[in-house]
């Protein structure tokens, strides 16, 4: 046994080991995907729920805040008012 027989040894246990690596690491790869994948539809899901609840949110509160716009104008522009007859008053 000389020297050429340990190099084939040596690079077929390699090879060997290398094919054992890379199936491994497809394995996990793949099952990363697989739950990744999942995980972004879930994400999908809760983005798409969360809009519906935004906009529903969105409809209900555009009226109040509309009467309360009104409201908080009606109310500067009397404490305008009133400020301007005290002044012509003293």
């Amino acid at each position: 046994m000389g020297i050429e027989w340990y190099r084939d040894l040596s690079v077929t246990i390699l090879g060997f080991g290398s094919t054992a690596v890379l199936l491994v690491l497809s394995i996990v790869v793949l099952r990363l995907q697989r739950t990744a994948g999942q995980a972004l539809k879930e994400i999908k899901a809760a983005s798409i729920l969360a809009r519906e609840s935004a906009e529903i949110v969105r409809d209900g509160v555009e009226p109040v805040a509309s009467i309360l716009g009104i409201v908080k104008a009606v109310s500067h522009g009397s404490e305008r008012g009133s400020g301007r007859s005290e002044k012509r008053r003293r």
